[in-house]
C-alpha cells in the first residue's frame, strides 16, 4: 500500500456519500462509496477521525433516513459505524444515527441486529453531559423497551442480557458528568428519567420470569 494517496481517494468518496441523490443510481453509488471507506478504515483505523471531521458520520445518518427502499446501503452504513465507533464512540452517539438504525430493525437480519447491539454497547458511556444524555439516549429508550420485550417474548435470553447490559452503561455514563456524592440529587433525576420509560420494570419482569423457570428446570 504503500504510495496510497488515501486522503484524495477519502475526500472524493465522502463527498459521493453525503451529496444529495441526483439520479436513481445515487443509493447505488452511495453503497459502492460506504463499502470503499469501511474498507480503508479497517486497513487503516487513523483514517477515522479525519472522515467524522469530513463530514461521514452526519452524511450517513442522512442517508440513513432515506434509505427504507435500499436496505444494502443501509447495512452498509451500520458497518461503517462499527469501524467509527471503536476510535470515536461519541461522534456516532451524536449523529443521531442510532435512532435511525432502530426505526428499521425488524428489516436486517440477525446479524445486522446484533452488530447494531454492538454498536450501541460502544457509546452507551459516551454521553458527557446531560443535553447528550438528553438528546440522544432518551429518545432510543422506547425503541430499546419495544426491543426486550420482543427478545423475552422470542426466549432470547442473550439479548435481553446485551441489553441490560446497555442499560448498564447508560447508569454508569451519569457519573462522568455529574459526581454521586456532590450531585446526589441531579444523580437521581437521570435516573428518573430512565425509570420513566419503564425500561427496569421490564427487566425486573424477565428476571423473575427466568429465575422461575430455572427454579421448574
Amino acid at each position: 500500500m504503500h504510495g496510497f494517496m488515501t486522503e484524495q481517494f477519502m475526500d472524493i468518496l465522502v463527498k459521493i456519500v453525503i451529496r444529495d441523490p441526483m439520479t436513481d443510481l445515487s443509493n447505488e453509488v452511495k453503497f459502492f462509496a460506504v463499502q470503499c471507506l469501511t474498507t480503508l478504515m479497517d486497513i487503516f483505523p487513523s483514517l477515522v477521525n479525519g472522515l467524522v471531521n469530513a463530514g461521514l458520520v452526519k452524511g450517513m445518518t442522512t442517508v440513513l433516513q432515506g434509505s427504507m427502499g435500499f436496505i444494502d446501503l443501509s447495512e452498509a452504513c451500520i458497518k461503517a459505524y462499527e469501524k467509527i465507533v471503536v476510535e470515536n464512540p461519541p461522534a456516532v452517539l451524536r449523529s443521531g444515527a442510532v435512532a435511525c438504525i432502530f426505526q428499521q430493525m425488524d428489516f436486517f437480519e440477525l446479524a445486522t441486529q446484533n452488530r447494531i447491539f454492538r454498536i450501541i454497547q460502544k457509546i452507551a458511556r459516551h454521553s458527557t453531559t446531560e443535553a447528550d444524555f438528553d438528546t440522544h439516549i432518551l429518545p432510543i429508550l422506547p425503541f430499546i423497551c419495544m426491543q426486550l420485550n420482543l427478545d423475552a417474548g422470542q426466549g432470547d435470553q442473550k439479548r435481553v442480557e446485551d441489553v441490560s447490559k446497555i442499560i448498564c452503561e447508560f447508569q454508569e455514563s451519569f457519573c462522568i458528568f455529574y459526581s454521586p456524592s456532590a450531585d446526589f440529587q441531579k444523580v437521581g433525576q437521570q435516573f428518573d428519567k430512565l425509570l420513566e420509560c419503564g425500561v427496569f420494570d421490564i427487566i425486573l419482569a424477565h428476571v423473575h420470569q427466568y429465575s422461575e423457570t430455572s427454579v421448574k428446570i
